[in-house]
């Protein structure tokens, strides 16, 4: 039989040799790896460009929180229901006044509620203060009505008469405080305001004015209510009064066309007070601004600030304005513009 060919042993493959590049060795680059760069780079650039011509501004809907509207509160069960007649003194269990009932204040007395109370007032209330009473909140009062069953906080006689008793006073009150859905009417007592306040930033809203003998509102330079229109003054003095005293912190006075000082405001050496355009403050007698601190006043062409006098006969039987009437705007310690 004839002897099998032998089988040759195939080669081996012969390693490739690394080419040789200044010295080293030349590695062949990754091609995903500079796709991925070249598009973090192009994503970098579109980022740039889209806030060069599109620059982050803040939304004044997310920065300004809008008061919100006030809602009859519920009762709680531990609250009882307060005496009707007569009332006086303070407070001294947390309360509520029964919807659509009638409460009486003792002439000449004080009701107040004290730091630490609250009362609830429900829809359709009527208060009938007794001549020359007022109500002091220290502590917390929730008087909301409805548009249909307005609160009523009103004199205890049937004919009525501006000045009949004093008014509201919110002293310190409680931030959580409320008023709204409301008429005010026959206060102002010894030229005290419907609602005074005095270091409270309680909400105010949709509050009626009616037959007061002084303003409407006044407070102190250093309170900040919260306020949500409308608010309806008749048969009253027109603008909120603004007692005299120090402004200590930045206020500006852009929640009413008219404003009325009564006394000096004296702005301290770290407070500013803003007023906007359009706006226009009277001064009564032996009052004014007295700045130590910052004022700033710019109105435009079209909306002019003016300072002027109380009495500028825009009211039946206001005196005309005379020269020397207020104090005037006094710059102390600091050079004005």
């Amino acid at each position: 039989a004839p002897k099998p060919a032998p089988v040759k042993p195939m080669p081996a493959p012969k390693p490739k040799s690394p080419e040789l590049k200044s010295g080293g060795l030349k590695q062949k680059p990754r091609k995903s790896g500079l796709i991925l760069a070249g598009i973090a780079v192009l994503l970098m650039a579109v980022v740039v460009v889209f806030f060069i011509w599109h620059p982050w501004t803040p939304n004044p809907e997310e920065t300004v929180a809008e008061v919100a509207p006030c809602l009859p509160s519920e009762i709680p069960d531990d609250y009882e229901a307060a005496n009707q007649s007569d009332l006086e003194g303070d407070l001294r269990r947390d309360s509520y006044f029964i919807a659509n009932e009638e409460y009486t204040i003792a002439p000449n007395a004080t009701f107040r509620i004290p730091e630490g109370r609250t009362l609830i007032i429900e829809p359709g209330v009527r208060i009938r203060f007794g001549e020359g009473s007022k109500l002091v909140i220290e502590g917390t009062l929730l008087a909301c009505g409805k548009p249909s069953r307005r609160i009523l906080f009103n004199a205890d006689t049937e004919a009525g008469r501006p000045g009949y008793w004093s008014g509201i006073e919110l002293v310190d009150a409680d931030p959580e405080t409320v008023i709204g859905h409301a008429n005010v009417e026959f206060a102002g007592s010894d030229n005290h305001a419907a609602i005074w306040v005095q270091g409270s930033s309680v909400q105010l809203e949709d509050i009626a004015f009616n037959s007061n003998q002084w303003y409407a509102l006044s407070f102190d330079p250093n309170s900040e209510p919260q306020l949500r229109s409308p608010f309806e003054v008749e048969n009253s003095p027109q603008g909120w009064e603004v007692r005299g005293g120090d402004l200590t912190g930045s206020r500006t006075w852009d929640f009413n066309p008219l404003f009325v000082v009564n006394g000096v405001v004296k702005i301290t050496e770290d407070a500013t007070l803003s007023l906007p355009a359009g706006v226009t403050v009277k001064f009564l007698p032996a009052s004014g601004f007295q700045v130590f601190g910052s004022l700033n006043a710019e109105g435009t062409g079209d909306q002019k600030i003016l300072l002027t006098s109380a009495y500028d006969g825009g009211e039946a039987g206001s005196k005309q304005p005379e020269a020397g009437d207020w104090v005037g705007v006094v710059w102390s310690g600091r050079q004005g513009n």
